[in-house]
């Protein structure tokens, strides 16, 4: 029968039975909790837990240490997992899959460094990073509270919705949906971007990728002159009102539909007549 184990942490080590509020170690299906009542760290044999699957991994906002270290994350492989403590969550799924993570955090610093399979992340407030080892992230949403930090070599992000919080991403991201925020995109292509509005720099190369497909609506902008390195777009759809941002001579775009610049008053088209 599934329990609801609450870390004591008298010793910092997590094998250690008396550290666990039923006197052992959780079992599969458990819920682990870690609250202010008990703020003591866990600092030791981190990957004690590696091989159960808990139900949930649940930080509560008065825990105020961080758990584990660069060189030492929790591992475990947890269905769900929520951050919502004020210190640093070092993380790296077990031998599993974690279905769902959310990290809504006050840490003054990074508030999640995450590594391992994790399908969904919805990173609510605070800065989190995934690792060059993160990977199956089926859907990454950013809050406006919220920034995100996406190594190199990391895996590719299926979906991404950007809605009012920032990042900078040196993965593929299939698709993108961006409401508002900012968001910089190093090294790796987006597949398709359907920027509603906010601001994208896009810094990736076309050695890296292409842009298939890029829907800048108005009051969006892309920006592809941060550096001048090659870039290539095979759709682009550019409203009125938008701001698309590219130098000619390092910028190849197929099917170029940017008619916000048939209403600039920089654009040298033809006034529109008056009725």
């Amino acid at each position: 029968m599934a329990t609801d184990v609450f870390w004591l942490g008298t010793t910092g080590d997590m094998s250690t039975v008396g550290n666990y509020s039923d006197g052992a170690l959780p079992e599969a299906g458990d819920k682990l909790f870690f609250v202010g009542d008990y703020p003591n760290p866990p600092t030791s044999n981190m990957d004690a837990l590696a091989a159960i699957d808990l139900d949930l991994v649940h930080i509560g906002k008065g825990f105020t240490a961080d758990i584990g270290s660069s060189g030492s994350p929790l591992e475990v492989s947890a269905d769900k997992v929520i951050h919502q403590g004020s210190g640093t969550l070092y993380y790296l799924d077990g031998d599993g899959t974690t279905d769902w993570m959310v990290i809504d955090s006050v840490a003054s610093g990074t508030a999640a460094v995450v590594a391992g399979t994790i399908t969904q992340i919805n990173a609510m407030r605070g800065l989190v990073q995934g690792t060059s080892d993160l990977t199956g992230v089926a859907v990454l949403s950013v809050a406006p509270s919220a920034a995100v930090v996406i190594d190199a070599g990391a895996g590719t992000v299926a979906f991404l919705l950007v809605d009012g919080g920032s990042g900078i991403c040196s993965a593929v991201v299939t698709s993108l949906v961006m409401t508002s925020g900012k968001w910089t995109q190093e090294d790796e292509e987006i597949v398709t971007a359907h920027i509603a509005g906010g601001t994208v720099n896009y810094n990736s190369p076309a050695s890296t990728g292409t842009l298939v497909t890029a829907y800048v609506g108005r009051q969006a902008i892309i920006d592809l002159t941060q550096n001048t390195k090659v870039k290539t777009i095979t759709n682009l759809l550019a409203e009125p009102g938008s701001d698309v941002r590219y130098h000619e001579d390092f910028t190849t775009i197929t099917n170029n539909y940017d008619i916000s610049r048939w209403f600039s008053p920089h654009s040298g088209a033809p006034p529109i007549p008056q009725v």
